[in-house]
């Protein structure tokens, strides 16, 4: 049986660390193509390893761009990276997410705030 995502290709935006991690490693073992997207270059590196191993020796269906998905021209970026690279986009993961749950709600800064809702929510609609 073919694995499940065999030819398509994903972009997944937090994919340097945690649930974006993970979901870059599945996706690597069920055959997909991946942009793996996140600020931490030395992590997504790390990243783009885990999925040529999990993908059993294809690093070449793996590209890494690193960014903030709250600049505009990051996201066009991380679009035309993927075609250029593998002709089509098939799925999104928009995984990239901020928040300090050491905080309460009574310290938190108005900068605090609007960096959440930029990360969180207003990335995934540019």
């Amino acid at each position: 049986m073919a694995p499940r995502f065999e030819g398509k290709v994903a972009v997944v935006t937090g994919a340097s660390s945690g649930i974006g991690e993970a979901i870059v490693i599945k996706l690597a073992e069920e055959g997909a193509k991946i942009t793996l997207c996140g600020r931490d270059v030395a992590r997504l590196e790390l990243a783009l390893g885990k999925c040529a191993q999990a993908s059993k020796g294809h690093p070449e269906r793996f590209v890494a761009v690193s960014g903030d998905v709250c600049d505009d021209d990051y996201l066009k970026k991380i679009l035309s990276e993927t075609i250029k690279t593998f002709g089509r986009l098939d799925i999104v993961v928009p995984n990239a997410g901020a928040g300090d749950v050491a905080r309460t709600e009574f310290n938190i800064t108005s900068d605090d705030f609007n960096e959440a809702i930029d990360i969180n929510l207003k990335s995934v609609f540019s």
